[in-house]
């Protein structure tokens, strides 16, 4: 689930490395908007057998060396939001983050300050106040959470608590005045979840489990109801291998709720999605021995169920985000690393009770990777990422209309 590494380096934390493989750079001003090249624009539409065609979306890429998209989330009114960070140029030291709004017809860049932060996740209760989370950097090896807010005109940072050596990585609300965010700390040698919760408002930190092992995360939530949320993520456990770790919130506290693994190796969760209370569903990846597969697991209101999703392909896979989508389906989205090393985009449909891989695009013969996956309440599907130039990683936007 990695980006090529570019050298070794500043502490995002490990599931940030794990997901971007990057080291943190910083940003100045931004370069003009880059498109996509005619070669990733040209016809880059893959169909299946759903009656769905995928297509590349030409979307901004201000930052001159890097842009990645990490979140995505719906909008009121058949909108769509995408987060995630940009740098220019190649001397600079920090990232800067970036925002991107879809408005029906194309994907515009919003003005965001140009501080040294990351945004990795994205909600929308409403048009006029959008919520993004992440983490700023203090310097090369400490960090605060952030939480940015747009209120329909300008993106600002909203005053939350200043936990140390955190980042928030997921954010998810039943409404504009009931939102979670969650994500990690690590300070003073303890690995800890960070849950906080927004009122309407104020953030506050929410008391949240915490197993044993020297680092853990919690990375993917999802809402059914005020009283029904749950958090994914990981832990590495006393033996050194990395298990699934799974909370639940049902009105009055989080509790910690057992969950498989498959095989010995390690199991990862990225993301989470419900179809309704008795039906969520947790993606992710796990080792088999001798690969990463994509890792899928089930909730059927008792208990969670673990299976390994089945693909044609050989190399490496790894599944970053999951959504509900129409007709009472799944999307996943993540990528394959081939023989080469070469990342290629790879998106995963459950639908009729059955998982199935999807043919999908990518902009160039370099890596592709998606980070993030959204519906829009026009049933309109869009799946974020980046993919890579011989000069840039450019923002990556593939759109997945159903007729």
């Amino acid at each position: 689930m990695t980006i090529l590494a570019e050298s070794p380096g500043r502490h995002f934390g490990r599931r940030l490395r794990r997901l971007l493989g990057i080291v943190s750079l910083a940003a100045s001003l931004a370069a003009p908007l880059m498109l996509l090249t005619p070669q990733a624009a040209s016809g880059a539409i893959q169909r299946h057998h759903g009656g769905c065609a995928w297509a590349i979306v030409p979307s901004p890429s201000p930052g001159t060396v890097q842009n990645i998209l990490l979140g995505a989330g719906n909008e009121p009114g058949g909108g769509a939001w995408a987060v995630g960070y940009r740098v220019s140029p190649q001397s600079a030291q920090f990232e800067a983050p970036i925002a991107e709004h879809w408005n029906g017809s194309a994907w515009t860049a919003k003005t965001i300050r140009g501080d040294q932060s990351v945004l990795v996740g994205v909600y929308a209760p409403i048009q006029t106040s959008v919520w993004a989370v992440g983490l700023f950097n203090i310097s090369p090896t400490e960090m605060f959470p952030v939480i940015d807010h747009f209120n329909g005109s300008r993106w600002a940072a909203v005053r939350n608590p200043r936990l140390p050596f955190s980042v928030l990585t997921g954010v998810a609300g039943a409404s504009r005045t009931d939102i979670w965010a969650v994500g990690r700390q690590f300070f003073r040698n303890a690995a800890l979840t960070i849950i906080e919760h927004y009122d309407g408002h104020s953030w506050t930190r929410v008391p949240s489990p915490s197993p044993k092992g020297d680092y853990l995360d919690l990375g993917g939530i999802t809402v059914i109801s005020p009283r029904g949320i749950w958090a994914v993520g990981d832990y590495k456990n006393p033996s050194g291998v990395f298990r699934t770790l799974i909370e639940h919130y049902d009105g009055h506290r989080w509790t910690m709720v057992r969950s498989p693994n498959v095989g010995t190796g390690d199991n990862y969760l990225t993301s989470v999605a419900a179809l309704g209370p008795h039906r969520v569903w947790a993606v992710g990846r796990a080792f088999d021995g001798s690969r990463f597969r994509p890792l899928a697991l089930s909730w059927n209101g008792s208990a969670w169920q673990a299976r390994l999703l089945p693909v044609v392909q050989s190399g490496d896979y790894a599944l970053n985000g999951l959504t509900a989508g129409p007709g009472h389906s799944l999307l996943a989205v993540g990528s394959r690393t081939d023989s080469s090393g070469v990342q290629r985009t790879m998106i995963e449909v459950f639908r009729h009770g059955q998982w199935r891989a999807e043919p999908s695009p990518n902009a160039s013969a370099m890596d592709n990777v998606l980070y993030g996956v959204t519906v829009t309440q026009r049933d309109r599907i869009w799946a974020v990422g980046n993919w890579t130039s011989s000069t840039n990683r450019h923002t990556l936007t593939m759109l997945c209309k159903h007729r």
